[in-house]
């Protein structure tokens, strides 16, 4: 019986500590804002209003996030098909964001490749979907870059 008791009460505390991944909830705001036109503001506060128990510097780093991808959408496209074999235009909705996130956070949030790149591929990993290349674009890749391109700051 004391056993039984345990186990419960192990379970409830993991569930407590389980804290939602705010990178996967940027992606989900970003393909969202994407596919169904919707605008970023109103897509931005009904996600932190699903999370609004969250710690307050994981709701910063979400909205800092979404917002700065949104605002930067044309030069992270310029600046990914630069690197990129295929065209940003030509990929698919979740391989876009996934690139544009990991490319705002090196450029603009000073994260570091091995821990971003982690967290996209973690987000793409539960979603399961069935392409074998991530673009033509891999996170290595990203890190060995030669030179930045023309028009670049």
């Amino acid at each position: 019986m004391n056993c039984s008791r345990t186990k419960q009460t192990r379970r409830k505390e993991m569930q407590m500590e389980k804290r939602t991944d705010m990178r996967a909830e940027a992606l989900d705001t970003l393909i969202d804002i994407e596919r169904n036109k919707k605008l970023s503001h109103i897509a931005i506060g009904e996600t932190l209003m699903r999370n609004q128990f969250e710690k307050k510097a994981d709701r910063a780093f979400y909205t800092r996030l979404c917002e700065g991808v949104t605002e930067r959408k044309i030069y992270l496209d310029y600046i990914l098909d630069h690197y990129s074999k295929t065209p940003m235009k030509k990929c698919k909705p979740l391989i876009r964001s996934l690139l544009r996130m990991g490319a705002y956070q090196i450029l603009f949030m000073d994260k570091r490749c091995g821990s971003l790149f982690g967290g996209g591929i973690s987000c793409k990993e539960k979603r399961i979907w069935q392409t074998e290349r991530l673009c033509k674009w891999s996170a290595p890749h990203s890190c060995k870059r030669k030179g930045k391109p023309s028009g670049s700051r």
